[in-house]
């Protein structure tokens, strides 16, 4: 019975050995994957912190354009308002004849 309970301890100590490594290589390829998952992780990331450097700057961009064409449309107004005060002189003065230049028939 002795030999027998020696044989039982060998083989229970064995399977704790076998069932550690297998333990061990799990976490181990656990970690493998884990580290993958990281480094493609990392590579979204810089690929979209370059897609909204390039969207900042198309929208500086676009701020910029929006910005000198909203100047220019409130310069064409203000010249269009001069243009037309002209106008409006210019007619008012046209409508008042002198009299010198009537002639009476």
């Amino acid at each position: 019975m002795h030999n027998l309970d020696m044989k039982y301890q060998g083989t229970s100590h064995q399977y704790s050995i076998v069932v550690k490594e297998e333990e061990a290589r799990r976490l181990k390829l656990r970690s493998v994957l884990l580290g993958d998952e990281n480094a493609t992780l990392k590579d979204q990331l810089a690929r979209k912190d370059d897609q909204i450097t390039r969207l900042t700057s198309k929208c500086d961009t676009f701020r910029d354009h929006l910005e000198n064409a909203t100047q220019a449309g409130r310069q064409q107004e203000k010249q269009i308002r001069l243009q037309a005060r002209e106008l409006s002189t210019l007619k008012v003065n046209t409508l008042v004849i002198p009299l010198s230049t009537v002639r009476v028939l």
